[in-house]
């Protein structure tokens, strides 16, 4: 491992007349290495990149040619394999956006440096697709969100963030999502949905981390305009937010609107896109239950009819999704509360015993599970 990768590491010397005043100048890693070996290079490069992040939010203005000048960060993976800055590939980033796409990646590592994630709680070991198991299930774990299997030149980081998620290494694949560019977004960022809606215990964390979510969204947005993903995402992200900061406020800002707008998008993209038609069902209940069903109506184009059709759908495109019961049963009962109480009954008890082929469905069953003790 060792045997002479001094000499290969040679790419992370600074040139400080570049960054001056920086503590990217001092970046020193190939004496740290002589003297204590691979596991010093990996402290001192990865800490100091972690302490450079607001030096570079002000180079990035002042400093707009310098994301030429930052070559020396390219990496040879399989010079250091199982580290995790080994998908640290910011050289190819910045051709493509600049200096920014180096900023968000530092911000990502080190909020997660800062205070890990909390780790999945169930047993994973079905729900780890190696090799070719991964497209060879790529339909079923898919269903839901209408995902394309990864292609192009990022297709293999790519694949591997996927595996990370659905094995419920939520952390690992938001951070290598990240790490592959803009292609790694939707796997990014639906790694952050689900964490943060089932995981994270703290509502401050999840707002920051939902307001995120939808920025970079946004961002794939203006570059993959036929990704539906980009827009679906961006709806769950804030929806999710306005359900924190309470519907009735969500509205209220406006954020309904660009909800149902996202969704509209995202559909139109992909009509086949399940997880859409559930978020349209429950866009729909939840403003009939805050404001009633004629304003609801007149203000937003939302209907009881709209919201059980989009459920219907939903159920009929991922017929296996323990999700799609659960919130067509909340919804069900937001719209005509106890007259539905035995539908309502129904669908948690089949969620209940849906058979999950991935974290994210194991986390929704288990919710659904949760619901019917209490």
């Amino acid at each position: 491992m060792q045997r002479s990768i001094a000499r290969e590491w040679q790419f992370f010397t600074v040139r400080p007349e570049l960054v001056e005043g920086s503590e990217l100048a001092r970046i020193t890693p190939l004496a740290a290495l002589r003297a204590n070996g691979i596991e010093r290079l990996r402290t001192v490069v990865v800490d100091q990149l972690h302490g450079a992040v607001d030096q570079l939010h002000s180079l990035k203005s002042s400093r707009p040619s310098i994301a030429r000048e930052w070559q020396f960060f390219s990496v040879r993976p399989e010079l250091v394999e199982g580290f995790e800055f080994a998908r640290f590939k910011p050289v190819a980033a910045l051709r493509a956006n600049g200096i920014n796409r180096l900023v968000t990646y530092l911000e990502a590592t080190k909020m997660a440096k800062k205070g890990g994630w909390a780790t999945f709680p169930h047993d994973n070991a079905a729900f780890v697709y190696e090799a070719a198991a991964l497209k060879k299930n790529w339909a079923r774990l898919h269903k839901g969100d209408a995902e394309p299997f990864p292609s192009g030149d990022s297709a293999k980081a790519v694949e591997n963030a996927w595996r990370l998620f659905h094995a419920g290494d939520f952390q690992g694949a938001y951070e290598a999502g990240i790490a592959a560019g803009l292609d790694g977004y939707n796997v990014a960022n639906k790694a952050a949905c689900i964490f943060n809606n089932y995981l994270e215990t703290s509502d401050a964390k999840k707002q920051k981390a939902y307001e995120e979510i939808a920025a970079r969204c946004e961002e794939l947005q203006a570059a993959q305009q036929k990704n539906a993903n980009a827009y679906y995402l961006a709806a769950y992200a804030l929806g999710r937010y306005g359900q924190l900061i309470g519907v009735a406020k969500a509205l209220a800002q406006g954020i309904g609107g660009k909800v149902s707008k996202a969704l509209e998008n995202a559909l139109k993209l992909e009509p086949k896109h399940a997880d859409a038609h559930i978020a349209v069902g429950t866009f729909n209940a939840e403003v009939i239950e805050k404001v009633g069903g004629m304003i609801g109506k007149m203000t937003y184009g939302v209907s009881k009819e709209a919201a059980v059709e989009n459920y219907e759908k939903a159920l009929k495109l991922n017929p296996d999704s323990a999700v799609a019961r659960t919130e067509m049963a909340d919804g069900l009962y937001k719209l005509f509360g106890d007259k539905k109480m035995k539908d309502v009954e129904r669908l948690y008890a089949e969620a209940a015993a849906c058979e999950p082929k991935d974290a994210m469905e194991c986390l929704d069953v288990e919710a659904a599970k949760a619901e019917m003790e209490d």
